[in-house]
């Protein structure tokens, strides 16, 4: 490589094209006196790629291998052909990966994780027996401990996930921890910005969150505490509490309004 790098700078650009072709190198060393030798190699290891169609063509031979190395290290794909790995992804036996799914890169998949339908993952590690998905989007350096559950429209960023979590549907976590056997409810928000910089936020351990909650950062919720449903949570939650932030419910009698028949 080092004999390479010294050739490539002694390239000049083609009369006609004014580009510069790293095929010159052959030339170049042999008037050098270096040993030149021949090598076979498959073909698709050395195609050109000049213009998009040659780099989608190329995408798709690395697609495919990609998805044999999967399949004979032991990982399950229902759809091998709907499956996208980035090159650096690492899936561990027995994972199973539904149809359409994509693996960006700096995904870490451990043993019996399976990931759902029309689930995007990227720059994650998803440990044992999760359950990821469909419609799930976990997002850079997102953390999913063993035995927890990412449902469907679930979005994660910059979070740890701790062991036993329910997170089933719904909900968007920012710059979150969330503590081991925890349950966040559907339509629950982190409103981790506040328009200058991100905030973080602390959900203890065994703590449940209610349906449609907004927990605006930065917020310490503590271990086994309660947020009611609808509820706005704005100031730190203790041990072991009942938080409860919305408006009292008013029903007015005989005020119904009628309706256009």
């Amino acid at each position: 490589s080092k004999i390479l790098f010294k050739l490539i700078n002694k390239i000049k650009p083609n009369q006609l094209t004014k580009e510069y072709y790293l095929t010159e190198i052959i030339e170049i060393a042999h008037n050098q006196g270096l040993e030149i030798d021949l090598i076979n190699v498959n073909e698709y290891e050395i195609i050109g790629i000049n213009n998009r169609f040659e780099l989608a063509k190329a995408e798709k031979i690395a697609q495919k291998m990609f998805r044999h190395q999967a399949l004979e290290k032991g990982v399950t794909l229902l759809d091998p052909e709907t499956t996208y790995f980035a090159y650096n992804s690492i899936i561990s036996k027995d994972v199973i990966i539904h149809p359409n799914v994509i693996i960006g890169r700096n995904v870490k998949l451990e043993k019996n994780a399976e990931v759902f339908s029309f689930s995007h993952l990227e720059n994650c590690i998803i440990k044992e027996n999760n359950k990821i998905g469909p419609f799930a989007r976990i997002r850079e350096n997102s953390i999913i401990e063993k035995n927890s559950k990412v449902g469907n429209f679930v979005e994660i960023k910059k979070s740890t996930i701790k062991e036993k979590v329910k997170i089933n549907h719904l909900t968007y976590l920012g710059d979150t921890y969330v503590g081991s056997s925890s349950n966040i409810g559907a339509g629950t928000i982190i409103c981790n910005y506040d328009g200058f910089k991100k905030n973080q936020t602390t959900i203890g351990n065994e703590t449940f969150i209610g349906s449609n909650s907004t927990l605006i950062a930065p917020l310490k919720i503590s271990d086994n505490a309660t947020i009611a449903a609808g509820s706005v949570i704005t100031e730190n939650v203790p041990r072991n509490s009942l938080s409860i932030a919305r408006k009292r419910q008013i029903n007015k009698k005989n005020r119904s309004i009628k309706k256009k028949t």
